[in-house]
């Protein structure tokens, strides 16, 4: 009634009755002046009511979550693009990150468990590592917990990532598409377990339901792996296309292979960064991951959940074909 005769709004009329500073004099005693003829009085019962319920809608401190990952591991595009989006879902969802970058051996483990549990943190991201043979030892207990990692495939946690095998599965039916029929698979030697778990179940399914026959030799690049091998490797398996890890790859291999063998080959990439265009590539949106593994472990902390689960979740986002391949007649 009082904001009708006044012509404000109701909460212009609390503030003004309470002498609020933010409110013009004229305001005021206006306000004041129809509140005295409608014969207005202050009930202390209700405001001090009204009060208390204010507090209880003050916001809380916000959850403090750690992303975790290895120094070097988190210089790759990849790595930052994914970072950058849970960081700013984490953000909208209310609650507020912060980067523990480390070296993969025990003693940083043990000294960063000590760092969690002192900090009170609840959440961790587990973000990229690089060495599978250092096992990541932390009291889970204390943690909700989600990775984006592969490197750690017996740690059981929930996991969001891109679905290689989904990708593989793609980019073999687009080289045969393009008329491709010997398509050949080169692995990076790192992070061989991991790429043998996502890729090579779909070569095979690429080569068996695909192409019916039997897949020729897949290479293990790795270390100690010489130029004359990777020669020997080709001319023996005689592929008519290369699936390779990105564009850097197939640069040093067109080096070492020569302009004879890369005639006419066709090249396409199951590890694209966001900036390989020059390489036909299944492309996942790894923001979009970022933000999945975050909501799943927001989502977690929300319901009071931490240890590691009995039925580790998998969540995967499915990649998106890029780019062009030549035909296999050109």
């Amino acid at each position: 009634m009082i904001a009708e005769r006044a012509g404000v709004s109701q909460a212009t009329v609390s503030r003004a009755l309470k002498q609020d500073p933010r409110i013009s004099k004229q305001v005021i005693t206006k306000v004041q002046r129809v509140a005295d003829k409608l014969g207005y009085r202050p009930d202390p019962a209700f405001q001090r009511a009204m009060t208390e319920m204010r507090q209880l809608q003050q916001p809380r401190l916000k959850e403090l979550l750690a992303l975790v990952g290895e120094k070097e591991g988190m210089l790759h595009g990849y790595a930052q693009e994914l970072g950058r989006a849970a960081e700013q879902r984490a953000d909208e969802l209310g609650f507020v990150t912060e980067r523990f970058l480390i070296q993969e051996t025990d003693n940083e483990f043990r000294r960063l468990n000590r760092m969690l549990c002192a900090r009170n943190i609840k959440g961790i991201l587990l973000m990229p590592f690089r060495n599978p043979r250092v096992f990541p030892k932390l009291d889970w207990t204390q943690f909700a917990t989600v990775t984006v990692t592969k490197v750690h495939p017996d740690l059981p946690v929930h996991g969001v990532h891109g679905d290689g095998r989904s990708n593989v599965e793609t980019l073999g039916k687009e080289l045969m598409r393009a008329g491709y029929r010997r398509p050949g698979l080169l692995l990076w030697g790192g992070d061989l377990n991991r790429q043998k778990r996502s890729l090579l179940p779909e070569y095979y399914w690429l080569w068996h339901e695909g192409l019916n026959g039997d897949p020729p030799p897949w290479l293990n690049w790795q270390e100690g792996v010489s130029p004359q091998q990777i020669c020997r490797w080709f001319d023996e398996v005689q592929p008519d296309a290369l699936m390779v890890a990105g564009i850097a790859m197939k640069r040093s291999l067109e080096e070492i292979l020569g302009e004879r063998r890369c005639q006419g080959l066709g090249w396409v990439s199951y590890s694209a960064e966001a900036d390989e265009l020059a390489l036909a590539s299944v492309r996942v949106d790894f923001a979009e991951v970022g933000r999945g593994a975050m909501d799943l472990l927001t989502a977690m902390i929300g319901r009071g959940e931490s240890g590691l689960p009995e039925l580790p979740k998998q969540v995967r986002f499915k990649g998106r074909f890029q780019g062009e391949i030549s035909s296999a007649s050109d």
